[in-house]
């Protein structure tokens, strides 16, 4: 199993939008073969930062996500309209 935290932070005047193009992302990742889960959160102190938690369930089903037409079209836009993104990846390190 994978687990990716994805840390974005944003200026107020795009976090609307980059919520919106989240929001979509979660939806469509969510019904690919191998997605586990795939969330967004908002933090309620910090309101110009999102984070993303997906999980997956091998490396190949995540190297596929990653060339589906949703992440292709939308990731793009996120890092564009981010003022910083940065993610953290963990697997299960079980036999």
């Amino acid at each position: 199993m994978i687990r990716i935290n994805v840390t974005i932070e944003v200026k107020s005047e795009v976090r609307a939008h980059v919520v919106e193009l989240l929001h979509e992302m979660s939806e469509l990742s969510r019904q690919e073969t191998g997605c586990i889960g795939y969330e967004i959160f908002e933090n309620s102190r910090l309101n110009n930062v999102l984070m993303i938690v997906e999980t997956w369930e091998n490396e190949a089903l995540l190297a596929i996500h990653k060339e589906s037409d949703h992440f292709v079209r939308i990731i793009p836009q996120v890092r564009e309209l981010a003022t910083e993104m940065c993610s953290q990846k963990f697997t299960d390190m079980l036999p």
